[in-house]
């Protein structure tokens, strides 16, 4: 488990969105959107609920 993703996973819960976390970070929302998806994949456990407005976090987030 690589300790970026985690760090990412965290940002984005915390600001709710993955635009508005990857603003904070100066980076793009593909980098962020690519790295959770890559943690979901590797625990096989999807960890946000997308919705329009943002992100929700499952019970395995």
């Amino acid at each position: 488990m690589n300790w970026e993703k985690l760090k990412v996973f965290k940002k984005v819960a915390k600001a709710g969105s993955f635009l508005t976390a990857s603003k904070q970070d100066n980076k793009s929302q593909s980098t962020f959107s690519r790295a959770v998806m890559d943690l979901e994949k590797e625990i096989n456990q999807k960890l946000f609920n997308r919705t329009s407005k943002g992100v929700i976090p499952t019970l395995h987030g």
